[in-house]
């Protein structure tokens, strides 16, 4: 940046950290030496009006940030903000020359303190999200800057690991897990696909979804690999397989329905209107007066549907080059695939059909095998006979 843009002595940012951070190390090197201080909300705005308008000491120049509003006595916290926020606007006018004032991302739409900002000072602003194909220009930019090479799947995986179901991709999560991935693969020129998993694995959505990905193209070697590091990171391995295989049944059966109404010849809006009626329940009552009812949402005081409409549409979407998921299954493949899944919780749900003390490697075999039922690679059900003959597995 040339010297005029740093020709005034207000600076406001708003964005996400990385841009920030950017902008604030540009100002500081420009305006070196200063004196520095950093404000946020414990210290009071007196104090820091005190700080703004007082003379410097050790330096030409004084370089205050405020990293929050300072605080202000008040009868609420919304009029003490107001309070402040008039406070401030007030000096804005009257800054001493050898002062920088830094404000950083303090969040507010008062239109006419802005106006004052953009007055006397310059405004320096960045999204903070980003759609998922700028998201794929930001990755590849960043990693060709670092003169590494990454894969257009590995793009993709990294897009999945900040969530699966969201069009708009947080700047601030983006380039903490690359720069995290930068520093996992160190001097290495190739980034592989190892890499991403492991340093993505820890989010739980990535594991799930990044799993009903690979099931969805049957992959199998992919859908195992994602089981075993999955494992690797839970504390408990059988509750953890319990909450996959739940996790399945809730999408299984919802794949199902779409595909018994779709052969049926009812249309996508159709399908949406029967699948709204679904609502999830809630127990009521203990033993034998135990109740169901409808779960009702505290804010909304309407039923809770067990599948939002977000989660149908992209049943019918094409995500990163790859046909829509309804469209990786038939019919039968989802009914054998519902049975298997019912069979597998049967086996592994700790009930009086289990025996006491079944082991996790038990419980992890039995996930892996339903992982083959839907890749695919089974498709008899006499193959998994074991799941409901007590005698051709010591499970009992």
């Amino acid at each position: 940046m040339t010297a005029k843009v740093f020709d005034k002595n207000l600076f406001y940012l708003r964005g996400n950290f990385f841009y920030r951070r950017t902008i604030l190390k540009q100002i500081k090197d420009h305006f070196r030496p200063f004196e520095l201080s950093m404000f946020d909300e414990r210290a009071s705005f007196k104090y820091v009006e005190q700080k703004i308008m007082e003379h410097s000491c050790f330096e030409d120049r004084r370089l205050i940030i405020l990293n929050n509003w300072p605080s202000t006595v008040a009868k609420t916290k919304s009029y003490a903000r107001t309070k402040t926020i008039k406070s401030l606007k007030k000096i804005i006018s009257n800054i001493p020359e050898d002062c920088i004032l830094i404000l950083n991302n303090l969040e507010t739409t008062n239109k006419s303190f802005l106006d004052e900002v953009k007055a006397y000072g310059r405004i320096y602003k960045s999204p903070q999200e980003i759609d998922r194909n700028s998201a794929r220009k930001k990755i590849l930019g960043y990693f060709n800057s670092k003169q590494k090479v990454i894969k257009e799947e590995d793009i993709n995986s990294i897009i999945k690991s900040i969530g699966f179901n969201i069009y708009r991709i947080d700047l601030d999560k983006l380039f903490l897990t690359l720069s995290k991935i930068e520093h996992y693969v160190g001097n290495r020129k190739n980034i592989k696909t190892e890499d991403i998993m492991k340093v993505c694995m820890y989010s739980g959505d990535f594991i799930i979804w990044s799993l009903y990905n690979a099931l969805d193209k049957g992959n199998i070697c992919q859908s195992l690999y994602l089981i075993n590091m999955a494992m690797s990171f839970c504390k408990n391995v059988q509750q953890e397989v319990m909450s996959i295989i739940n996790s399945m049944m809730w999408r299984y059966k919802l794949l199902l329905f779409v595909k018994e109404c779709q052969l049926q010849g009812i249309k996508q809006e159709g399908i949406w209107r029967k699948i709204s009626n679904l609502t999830k329940l809630e127990r009521e009552g203990l033993g034998f007066k135990i109740k169901m009812k409808e779960k009702i949402d505290e804010k909304t005081k309407k039923s809770k549907i067990i599948y939002s409409e977000k989660i149908f549409d992209n049943l019918f979407k094409s995500f990163f080059k790859q046909k829509p998921t309804i469209e990786s299954y038939t019919r039968n493949k989802l009914l054998f695939i519902n049975y298997t899944i019912n069979q597998s919780i049967l086996k592994i749900r700790p009930t009086s059909y289990v025996r006491t003390g079944f082991a996790d490697a038990e419980a992890v075999l039995i996930l892996q095998i339903l992982c083959m039922v839907i890749c695919g690679l089974i498709k008899k059900a006499s193959t998994i006979s074991f799941l409901s003959d007590k005698s051709l597995l010591k499970v009992i």
